[in-house]
């Protein structure tokens, strides 16, 4: 009961405008720190290759993170491999990072693929249904989007594109 107040009380956080740059390598490795105990006991490895500035709302951004890692802890089975990274999408208008989160577990079913970002949608028993339609709500907020999918090798891919941040130089 606690985890789903705290969980709707995020839902509803009001967005907060004052976003600073930070560098994302900063909260994807704090995440990683705090769900070292969870990877562990689940026997999951996570290789982690973020990096790029945006504006964001640091707390938010590791939310973010967070719910991202935690799902792909929960998915994989023992033994496996949570892949987090980024690059720079240049090519797009304003240019953009990607960020992936990659587990090798089984993956979304077809019928549940239109879902997964609905409130309280969930298939994991215990869950809430909240932490992908948070993701998602903070990555709007932020100017960026995600998208879930299964890598064609196995396992759930969830991509994230966020505004790259354009330093400003003053005359």
């Amino acid at each position: 009961m606690r985890q789903l107040m705290e969980e709707l009380l995020e839902y509803g956080r009001p967005f907060n405008s004052s976003l600073v740059v930070g560098d994302l390598n900063t909260v994807a490795a704090e995440a990683i720190s705090i769900l070292s105990h969870a990877s562990q006991a689940r026997d999951v490895t996570i290789h982690a290759n973020v990096s790029g500035l945006v504006n964001m709302d640091k707390a938010r951004m590791l939310r973010v993170f967070l719910n991202l890692i935690q799902n792909a802890i929960d998915h994989s089975p023992a033994g496996g491999t949570i892949h987090v990274d980024s690059w720079t999408r240049p090519d797009v208008e304003p240019p953009m990072i990607q960020i992936a989160v990659r587990d090798v577990g089984p993956g979304f079913t077809d019928a549940d693929l239109p879902r997964v970002f609905n409130p309280f949608f969930t298939r994991r028993p215990g869950g809430t249904g909240l932490g992908l339609p948070i993701v998602q709500r903070i990555l709007d907020e932020h100017g960026g989007t995600v998208v879930a999918a299964n890598h064609p090798d196995g396992g759930a891919l969830i991509r994230a594109q966020l505004p790259l941040a354009i330093a400003v130089t003053r005359a």
